[in-house]
């Protein structure tokens, strides 16, 4: 796998493991059917590029993760997720080198392959990543 699209996925790994799995689907269900179509997860994806991106210049750096600036570790982590998906190496990460990345924690997710992911695929997705 490439290295933006491993990125990609630990971020979405992240906060998959870090929310409950019905807020994960309530909070990306934009149709409120219960389950998450790739649309859905995208626009979430975006929408989420758009809150971190504190200074509104349509790249996220290491200073638009707030976290970063509380430790050394964090703040490590962080350059090391823009470094892995930044695939122009400029220092950033744009909102179309974020959608070269595809969807691979979706794929990963829609385990049955019907083009959605339900409360129980989130569950047993949060539980493969917990594993590890």
């Amino acid at each position: 796998m490439a290295p933006h699209k491993r990125t990609i996925l630990y971020l979405a790994a992240t906060a998959a493991v870090a929310m409950p799995v019905a807020a994960q689907v309530d909070g990306i269900d934009a149709d409120g059917d219960s389950k998450i179509t790739r649309r859905e997860y995208i626009d979430a994806r975006n929408a989420r590029f758009t809150q971190l991106d504190q200074d509104r210049d349509g790249r996220l750096t290491v200073e638009d993760f707030p976290r970063a600036s509380q430790s050394q570790s964090l703040n490590a982590l962080a350059g090391r997720l823009v470094a892995h998906a930044d695939l122009n190496q400029d220092g950033a990460v744009t909102q179309d080198e974020l959608g070269l990345a595809g969807t691979p924690l979706f794929d990963r997710a829609d385990s049955n392959g019907d083009g959605y992911v339900d409360q129980e695929e989130v569950a047993r997705l949060r539980t493969m990543l917990t594993r590890r």
